[in-house]
């Protein structure tokens, strides 16, 4: 149901992040994953382009707050359906399955691949409103549109889940990220976004103070700001920070692209590449880590590679 895709896409992405948090798996990211819905292809070819040994693959199909929930896992190789499972419940009942269906996945996975036994606790979504929950999904929704009217529309359903539940962390990092893209495309001017981007992620790192998309945002807003005032050490600071951040959370895109920012402001596009690299061999159909890809290419006058990146 097109009225719910907003909502299957949320689930999605929120159990893709949890099965991220597993030690020693790869997870093919959301655009990567996203690619190949409504795509009549095999399980096997899906597999083989995501270069993935197992698939996750369900339905959601919602009615009021009535919703059902398929999911199966499936060993790419030979069709081999590793665990399956069906769940009928209300909507208050969401956050419990997405734990469910995480929790077994990743205990099937990691008996099967991993040969450790036992369930990992893995961390969700950061409310358990679902009137805050469905707001903060359509938000979702409206940013990957990547249009001024859905970044606008997506500050506005943020501020809604916000207004509901005020403790909702992931709310106020994605409101963070928002204000970044509007600055980036012109719909905030420079120190009306810094003051919000700063304002919204200090009350976010107090109530999650290791979250690396909080961090790398509010360290790019603070050093956007000294860069202003005539700070010329600032966006040096700012990629050596983010070097760290970086590093510590390889899966997270968004610290990325915050280091190809600061290090294309330092003329430092030579050191875009790899890191840029590294993020494609997690999401390989992410359209703009293959158009940041090619613009670095680009003033490395590296024109056939860049050209490649670009188509």
């Amino acid at each position: 149901d097109k009225d719910n895709e907003y909502f299957s896409d949320g689930l999605t992405e929120t159990l893709l992040h949890m099965l991220a948090q597993i030690p020693d798996l790869k997870v093919a990211a959301r655009t990567s994953s996203f690619a190949f819905k409504d795509q009549n292809l095999g399980i096997k070819a899906i597999a083989d382009a995501l270069e993935v040994a197992h698939v996750l693959e369900g339905s959601v199909q919602r009615a009021g707050d009535e919703v059902r929930i398929t999911a199966q896992l499936i060993r790419a190789s030979d069709g081999f359906h590793v665990w399956s499972q069906v769940y009928d419940r209300t909507l208050d009942d969401i956050f419990a399955i997405q734990d469910e269906i995480a929790s077994h996945v990743g205990a099937a996975l990691s008996a099967s691949l991993l040969g450790t036994e036992g369930e990992t606790q893995l961390a969700g979504v950061t409310t358990t409103d679902p009137d805050a929950y469905d707001l903060y999904l359509q938000a979702r929704k409206e940013r990957a549109t990547y249009s001024y009217g859905g970044l606008q529309a997506a500050e506005d359903l943020l501020k809604g889940a916000l207004l509901i539940d005020p403790d909702f962390t992931d709310a106020k990092t994605e409101l963070a990220t928002s204000y970044v893209l509007q600055f980036e495309t012109g719909l905030m001017d420079r120190p009306t976004a810094v003051a919000e981007i700063v304002a919204i992620t200090d009350q976010a790192l107090i109530e999650q103070p290791e979250d690396p998309v909080a961090k790398a945002t509010s360290l790019y807003a603070k050093a956007l700001s000294l860069a202003s005032l005539g700070d010329e050490a600032a966006m040096n600071d700012l990629a050596n920070e983010l070097e760290t951040i970086v590093e510590g959370s390889p899966t997270s895109l968004e610290p990325r692209l915050l280091l190809v920012r600061a290090y294309h402001q330092l003329q430092r596009s030579d050191e875009c590449v790899p890191i840029l690299e590294e993020s494609l061999a997690l999401d390989p159909f992410n359209p703009t880590l293959h158009y940041e890809l090619g613009r670095a290419l680009i003033e490395n006058e590296r024109w056939d590679e860049a050209r490649t990146a670009l188509e």
